[in-house]
C-alpha cells in the first residue's frame, strides 16, 4: 500500500499539531510535582486515578514499577485536568471544596497518599459524577472569564481550552 501524500496545507497542520503537542509536553513538564515520590505511593495513587478516569472515558494507566522524583507528564496532566474539574464543581457548589487538590502542593509520599483519597471519594461521588456529565460551557464563556482574570494569566483550563481549538 504506497503511503499516502500530504498536500503542502496538511503538512503545515501536521507540522503546527505536533509543535502544539510539544509545547503542551512542555508546560506539563514544568508544572509536575517534584519531590521524593515510592513506587509504594505512586502505585496507591494510580489504583485510585484509575477509579476516577473512566469517569473521564480514558483509559486507565498501568502501574509504576520504580520510585521517582518528579511526577511523569502523563500523569500531570490527567491530575491537572481532574484538578480544575474539582475546582469547577465546586466553585458551583457541586462537591465539597475539601475535594479540590493543586499540583504545587504534592511534594511528598504523604501527598500523593492524601491525593489518593481524594480520587477515591471523587470516584463514588454521585454529584461529581453528575457534573462531569453537563456539557462544557461554551467557548465564549471561556473568553469572558479570561477578561475577568485579575492577573491577565489564562487559567490551566483555559489553556488547555485553547490547545484542544486548535486540532
Amino acid at each position: 500500500m504506497p503511503a499516502q501524500v500530504l498536500t503542502p496545507e496538511e503538512l503545515e497542520l501536521q507540522e503546527a499539531s505536533e509543535d502544539a503537542v510539544t509545547e503542551e509536553d512542555a508546560l506539563f513538564a514544568e508544572m509536575a510535582p517534584v519531590g521524593d515520590f515510592s513506587v509504594r505511593s505512586m502505585r496507591i495513587l494510580v489504583k485510585a486515578l484509575n477509579k476516577v478516569l473512566p469517569l473521564f472515558d480514558l483509559p486507565v494507566m498501568e502501574e509504576y514499577k520504580e520510585d521517582v522524583d518528579r511526577l511523569p507528564v502523563d500523569l500531570t496532566r490527567v491530575l491537572s485536568m481532574i484538578s480544575q474539574s474539582t475546582l469547577d464543581a465546586s466553585a458551583r457548589e457541586d462537591i465539597e471544596a475539601e475535594l479540590q487538590f493543586s499540583l504545587d502542593d504534592i511534594t511528598s509520599d504523604a501527598d500523593l497518599k492524601v491525593l489518593s483519597g481524594k480520587l477515591e471519594s471523587l470516584s463514588k461521588n454521585k454529584d461529581f459524577k453528575k457534573f462531569l456529565k453537563e456539557p462544557a460551557p461554551e467557548a465564549a464563556e471561556v473568553v469572558d472569564a479570561t477578561e475577568d482574570d485579575a492577573t491577565g494569566e489564562p487559567t490551566e483550563a483555559q489553556i488547555d481550552e485553547l490547545f484542544s481549538q486548535r486540532f
